[in-house]
């Protein structure tokens, strides 16, 4: 059974297993946020090969300034990320491109939402002001305001709700690169192997709040 570690036994621990922890700027003007930049993402705290001459061989967390604004957030943000070791060392490239096809598909899907808010909903100032009027009277009495009609075809057409529908969310996706995070039978073997004990879950084994870790999976 994995240990509970406190940070600097925990970063003792990956240094055992070549993983090594080093502070990152995330403003810094240099080739590896440029190379971030390029692959359509924000820099960002995360682990990557040492040298991508030598991928399966020592790994470098790199961790933002924010992500160790508590002892416990630092543990969890340094846990997050040894979850990627083993699809790094044992597939680096394959894994890189799944990571890049991943994104594009999230950013496309949510196309036709943004095209579809262009579209007008031409509503009168008087029916949009009787609208909240209602709103406003029927939720004051404590009624059900989905029974209000409202005048936003565009709303009403479902259109909208059928776009939103179609929204693909790496993070929300239990078999991408990126939603090992909520995948406990994907990630339960890897943190046992390097001795590495799950922290902050609640109940059912889902991860608390992604935000915690330094890194933005919205």
């Amino acid at each position: 059974m994995a240990k509970d570690f406190t940070t600097t036994e925990l970063i003792d621990q990956l240094s055992k297993h070549n993983i090594k922890v080093v502070d990152y700027d995330e403003s810094e003007n240099s080739i590896k946020n440029f190379l971030i930049q390029m692959a359509g993402e924000q820099p960002r705290g995360h682990i990557g090969p040492s040298s991508w001459l030598d991928p399966s061989g020592e790994l470098t967390i790199y961790v933002p300034t924010y992500a160790k604004k508590t002892p416990e957030a630092y543990k969890r943000f340094l846990v997050e990320e040894v979850k990627h070791v083993d699809q790094i060392r044992k597939a680096p490239f394959s894994s890189g491109l799944s990571s890049i096809y991943e994104k594009i598909k999230e950013e496309a899907s949510t196309i036709p939402s943004k095209l579809w808010s262009y579209i007008p909903d031409f509503v009168s100032e008087e029916e949009n002001e009787k609208y909240l009027d209602k709103l406003y009277d029927v939720g004051m009495s404590g009624g059900n305001l989905d029974e209000i009609e409202s005048p936003y075809w565009k709303e009403n057409s479902g259109i909208g709700k059928l776009f939103r529908s179609l929204h693909y969310d790496r993070y929300a996706d239990p078999e991408s690169v990126e939603g090992i995070h909520i995948n406990e039978e994907r990630y339960t073997p890897v943190l046992e192997k390097y001795g590495v004990a799950e922290v902050g879950k609640q109940a059912g084994g889902l991860i608390m709040n992604y935000g915690d870790y330094g890194r933005n999976y919205t």
